[in-house]
């Protein structure tokens, strides 16, 4: 079911007085739905078939000179299983001023989400031989704002418009079936669903004073430390403990950052015409936003010898004649302490401006041509992905890792011609 209701207030009669106000609406609506799209649950996806016995291939056995695969029983079935239920509700309020030269539109939404198909936190005997059954009982929900404003006027002969667009939005586990002991770092309840994990990285060693500071018998995954290497913070013990154990190991893995996804996305435009020219520019980009720098090894970057795998690593690597290296020291090994591993090292901040798209145009005076037939006549330049602000500097800030195809820059010019 939905139903939405408006009132526009600017029609009211007590409003009639007011010369600059061309528009003013009040809105609300408010829907509910089914919602099959969730991908969070432990099997990925809304499996087919949950609702009943399955088999799946499992270790097979050689008897004589065959082998002969086995199978096994698949998770246990619930023939419960339903699909999620996603409520929507919204309030948003639409205006405009001065004979809507300036309109814009001013949304307040909240989604929630029930039913979600989760595994429960219980324990079953190792004899049970099958994996727990997904329930419907998680939910989220996501609370946000949609700004947009757009300003069209004449300049003398310039005609112009100018837009811009923001939204906010943050999600947030309320219900999601947790075990008692879990430490409030790692519960879901009251956070987002994407989160960034990593090692505390406190820089590069550089000096042999800052080895000789530390504890005696430290180590980082069983190694003494060494010039070049990366410094991680000791902050957990065995069992994830808190407090400093005198070694950097798995425990002291922490969840770095809950903003893995931009929470703000925000673009603006701007249009002008003026004797048959025209320009168009839209500027794009998100904030409240973090990333991790990483290859298709993993988190982190890693540098083997000499070899300049990645550009970043060229001439700015830790070496005893350049102790003020952006990077660490290159190795014939796969280690956490010399990047391989996802650390505050390589976090970025992700917030970016980038030019989307512009476009300049150019239509030829008619009487040039109209005694051919012709209609219109216009040659044209396009440029998208120009050029981009960002703090990161290892890859574009779109680009999914070190090693993956970037953004592309394109420029293209034509011709039109309508008859």
């Amino acid at each position: 079911p939905s139903v939405s209701v408006g009132w526009r207030i600017s029609n009211e009669s007590f409003m009639q007085s007011i010369g600059w106000l061309s528009n003013l609406k009040l809105r609300g609506s408010y829907g509910s739905t089914g919602d099959d799209s969730d991908t969070s649950s432990s099997d990925g996806s809304l499996a087919a078939f949950g609702w009943r016995n399955k088999f799946k291939s499992a270790g097979g056995f050689m008897f004589g000179d065959k082998y002969y695969q086995g199978i096994s029983l698949g998770s246990t079935p619930n023939p419960f299983i339903t699909w999620a239920t996603l409520n929507v509700y919204d309030a948003g309020l639409d205006f405009g001023f001065l004979n809507n030269s300036l309109v814009g539109e001013i949304d307040y939404f909240h989604k929630k989400k029930t039913d979600i198909l989760q595994q429960r936190v219980a324990s079953l005997p190792d004899t049970y031989g099958r994996n727990k059954a997904a329930e419907n009982y998680a939910e989220q929900k996501w609370d946000g704002f949609e700004v947009s404003l757009r300003y069209s006027g004449k300049m003398q002969k310039v005609n112009y418009s100018i837009n811009a667009n923001l939204g906010y939005v943050r999600d947030e586990w309320t219900k999601f079936d947790e075990a008692d002991n879990l430490p409030d770092w790692k519960s879901r309840v009251g956070n987002p669903n994407g989160y960034i994990t990593g090692y505390i990285a406190e820089g590069i060693i550089r000096t042999q004073e800052q080895i000789d500071a530390l504890p005696e018998d430290f180590t980082q995954f069983g190694r003494s430390p060494k010039l070049g290497q990366i410094l991680y913070k000791d902050i957990r013990g065995a069992n994830e403990t808190l407090g400093a154990d005198g070694k950097v190991d798995s425990n002291d893995w922490d969840y770095l950052s809950r903003k893995s996804t931009p929470r703000i996305n925000y673009g603006f435009g701007l249009n002008l015409e003026w004797k048959g020219i025209s320009l168009d520019a839209l500027f794009q980009g998100v904030g409240a936003y973090d990333r991790m720098i990483r290859t298709n090894n993993g988190g982190g970057v890693f540098q083997i010898g000499d070899r300049p795998y990645f550009g970043l690593w060229a001439g700015d690597v830790y070496t005893p004649e350049n102790t003020d290296a952006k990077y660490p020291a290159p190795t014939g090994e796969w280690t956490e302490v010399y990047g391989a591993a996802s650390s505050t090292f390589w976090m970025r901040n992700g917030t970016y401006l980038r030019l989307k798209n512009l476009n300049v145009a150019y239509t030829l005076p008619k009487e040039w041509y109209a005694k051919f037939g012709i209609s219109k006549i216009q040659v044209f330049g396009n440029g998208t992905n120009l050029f981009c602000i960002s703090g990161i500097k290892e890859h574009d800030p779109e680009q999914d890792k070190l090693d993956s195809y970037p953004i592309m820059r394109t420029l293209t010019v034509g011709l039109n011609v309508n008859f």
